[in-house]
């Protein structure tokens, strides 16, 4: 039986008649084989994995806020007079979006609204139409206009036409998008509650 020494220069001396393709080969899948087994060894090492849980921690205690788009009526209460008009702001919060697409409902038959003017948070208004009961808004930042920005995305004019104890504005969630990268960052929505007296 060959002692590791005999077998060692008995492997030395059969690598020196290999071809030199041969030797480039083997000297390639050793260094595969060093490397691999330094990333094994940092990923399976206890300073690596505490790094991990730091980073996985980090990102979940983010407010939400940061990651989402948040959409709002103000005020969000109002009493107001049978027959009065006041004016109510649309306001964005939190990652400003690059595009929303907004639909409102309320009760035609308590509420007027009218006068539907973009504000300065996007540049670009894409559709401005009003329905018995609904407003649909939809408006986007241009490619020239990178500075993403939050604000007011639209105000409008609401007139009371009858009295009532409570009627809302608010927002139709499902086919509200607030959109950045293709993707929808809608968060939280706060609709208006408004009283209505003679």
């Amino acid at each position: 039986m060959k002692n590791p020494a005999q077998a060692l220069s008995y492997d030395l001396r059969d690598f020196t008649t290999l071809t030199p393709q041969i030797k480039f080969l083997l000297g390639i899948q050793l260094a595969i084989l060093f490397i691999l087994s330094i990333l094994v060894g940092v990923m399976f090492s206890p300073k690596f994995k505490t790094q991990v849980q730091k980073q996985d921690s980090l990102e979940a205690s983010l407010p939400l806020r940061t990651k989402t788009t948040d959409l709002s009526l103000s005020p969000e209460e109002m009493v107001m007079k049978l027959g009065e008009t006041k004016t109510v702001a649309l306001a964005m919060s939190g990652k400003p979006a690059s595009a929303v697409d907004i639909i409102l409902e309320y009760d035609p038959s308590l509420l007027q609204i009218t006068n539907v003017q973009k504000g300065a948070a996007f540049d670009q208004e894409i559709l401005n139409r009003l329905s018995s009961g609904k407003l649909q808004f939809s408006a986007a930042r241009s490619t020239a206009n990178d500075s993403a920005q939050n604000g007011v995305v639209f105000t409008f004019s609401l007139k009371t036409l009858r009295k009532a104890d409570g009627t809302v504005i608010d927002f139709l969630k499902d086919e509200t998008i607030a959109a950045e990268s293709g993707i929808n960052i809608l968060g939280e929505t706060n609709r208006t509650v408004i009283r209505i007296f003679d």
